[in-house]
């Protein structure tokens, strides 16, 4: 395979492995989609063709979390260079997901009722409820009574609500190129974007 000019400068440097290294290829149909996954798992009589097909299903929900941390939660960006200070950030964010998550699936319930009563489909939105929860998630700690905050979240989980067509699909763009996104921040700057 042809190996892009950004991927063998950094494996010439040693920041990536510079070794050959022997990996198994095996191509399948999605949908009349040809993909092609490579793998370094070659013993073919220990991991079969099939296994291997079953688990690049299962991996759909682990690669949704991992772009949410980054995308959502902005998971590699620190406010700090001590080590302390990124702990701090990471444990932090993952908090405040995993709070955001857990008053999405009480509200749920609420939308999943309202969804029988219409005619289109409608979900709640994690990337708006995590904007809303990072700004209001110190006051639940701070307050004596944080019940009037959680619902006060909730009311706005429930009306900030997106359309959603269940089934849908687009097919992927090929771009044929390969992207490599490198964003370097100075020490205690956080993006805006």
């Amino acid at each position: 395979l042809p190996v892009p000019k950004e991927v063998a400068r950094k494996a010439s440097s040693g920041s990536l492995f510079s070794k050959p290294m022997m990996v198994r290829m095996i191509r399948f149909h999605i949908k009349g989609e040809m993909f092609i996954l490579m793998t370094s798992l070659i013993e073919k009589q220990k991991y079969s063709r099939q296994d291997l097909i079953e688990l690049y299903h299962q991996r759909w929900q682990i690669e949704e979390s991992f772009k949410s941390k980054k995308a959502r939660l902005k998971i590699e960006e620190i406010s700090g260079l001590d080590p302390d200070a990124a702990r701090q950030d990471f444990h932090a964010k993952i908090f405040a997901e995993a709070l955001t998550s857990a008053l999405l699936l009480q509200e749920q319930e609420h939308v999943d009722a309202y969804n029988d009563r219409t005619l289109n489909h409608y979900k709640l939105c994690l990337t708006q409820a995590l904007a809303k929860m990072k700004n209001t998630i110190a006051l639940l700690f701070l307050r004596n009574k944080p019940r009037p905050i959680l619902k006060e979240l909730s009311e706005i989980f429930r009306k900030s609500l997106t359309g959603s067509a269940p089934g849908r699909t687009a097919k992927r763009r090929a771009s044929g190129r390969y992207i490599v996104k490198i964003q370097i921040f100075a020490p205690g700057y956080k993006s805006n974007r």
